[in-house]
């Protein structure tokens, strides 16, 4: 009886020592998983800031391009009524001076042709610039992201494969506190029967002692 109570203590202990275990696990994977949340929302926070700054600079860009279209727009508005007003002179009339005046006219508007082909030119390669940084960025950040979710999800699986161990363990503990219970109960039965079987021997020597007795009685 004393060793049958033991064993099932030590199984009753093992089994809260195991729900202990089981707790502590549940918990890491909750806080595996609010860290999980968390990167998330910073994450969000961070990508939404890089568009906001892309957008104020693609805004920013195309005000500067405005205004350089708007002002060579006028350059060449000016070269071309000064232009105008030269040609309206007779050739005879035109002094070296004009011609001169003319052939820089037109040796400026190739060069403002040229100014704003460089202009578009490095406008186009500061945006391919910014776009190829912001990407670069954004690769790197979700690499990190990656990285951590694939930390945290390694973390959570390894928290659930340890719950499903130690549930599996609780398991078989269970089935040998019942094995242990069903032969305490046939001990039990069998220490019953025994003190039965002694009862009746008892009772059966009492009433041969009897008849011993009365067989006396009448034999005298």
């Amino acid at each position: 009886m004393p060793a049958s109570r033991d064993s099932d203590y030590l199984v009753v202990t093992k089994v809260m020592e195991i729900d202990d275990e089981i707790s502590k696990l549940k918990k890491e994977k909750a806080a595996a998983e609010d860290a999980l949340q968390a990167f998330k929302k910073k994450t969000k926070v961070f990508f939404d800031q890089k568009t906001k700054q892309v957008e104020t600079l693609t805004e920013e860009n195309n005000r500067v391009k405005a205004a350089l279209e708007a002002a060579q727009l006028q350059h060449r508005q000016d070269i071309e009524a000064y232009e105008i007003r030269l040609s309206s002179v007779n050739g005879s009339e035109k002094s070296g001076s004009d011609k001169d005046l003319l052939l820089e006219i037109k040796l400026l508007r190739e060069a403002n042709e040229q100014s704003e082909q460089n202009a578009k030119k490095l406008h186009d390669e500061c945006l391919e610039v910014e776009k190829k940084k912001h990407q670069q960025e954004n690769m790197e950040l979700q690499e990190r992201m990656a990285a951590q979710i694939a930390r945290i999800s390694e973390d959570r699986g390894h928290s659930e494969e340890q719950v499903a161990a130690l549930q599996s363990e609780i398991t078989e503990l269970n089935k040998a506190k019942n094995a242990l219970a069903e032969e305490l109960a046939v001990v039990q039965r069998a220490l019953a029967a025994k003190g039965d079987a002694e009862q009746q021997v008892k009772q059966l020597g009492t009433e041969l002692a009897e008849l011993r007795v009365k067989a006396a009685e009448q034999r005298k």
